[in-house]
């Protein structure tokens, strides 16, 4: 049996979700974790460390499985078939390609979603990147940031 007191406790646990909206009226969800602690009279500036890197670490972990629920919840094989355009052209453009869609009339508001909750406002997904892009944010950029194999001719 140890007689060794706790250094530090857990005393409140805060978690918040909700809405922000930016400067330019531009609203994207928001996920806060708060942790506080109280410490022990004997405790040392290395106790306080040590429990602020496990309550860094634990947050970390809590934000990546928020947006991998997040980024499961989107299906690689259905986002490949909207109609992203080639930039220059403006011609549909496969999988495997760069390109944007006008994301509310062309079946992106789930992927829109995503990109609002991810961190910086940018998804990686399966082999693409995607963020938001024009003046008012009506459209979304995929950008190819891994090799994507050919589909197999037919």
């Amino acid at each position: 049996m140890s007689t060794e007191k706790p250094k530090a406790r857990i005393t409140k646990l805060a978690v918040e979700r909700g809405k922000t909206k930016s400067s330019t009226g531009e609203e994207s969800n928001r996920l806060f974790y708060g942790i506080e602690f109280e410490f022990s009279l004997d405790a040392t500036t290395k106790d306080f460390e040590d429990a602020r890197q496990a309550a860094e670490t634990k947050i970390s972990e809590w934000m990546k499985e928020s947006l991998t629920h997040t980024s499961a919840a989107l299906d690689i094989n259905r986002i490949d078939k909207l109609p992203w355009k080639h930039y220059q052209t403006k011609e549909v453009v496969g999988p495997g390609h760069t390109g944007w869609i006008l994301w509310e009339r062309d079946g992106g508001a789930e992927l829109a979603r995503a990109i609002r909750e991810s961190p910086e406002q940018k998804l990686k997904l399966g082999p693409y990147e995607f963020v938001f892009s024009g003046k008012e944010k009506h459209f979304i950029s995929r950008r190819v940031i891994e090799p994507v194999e050919e589909a197999p001719q037919q």
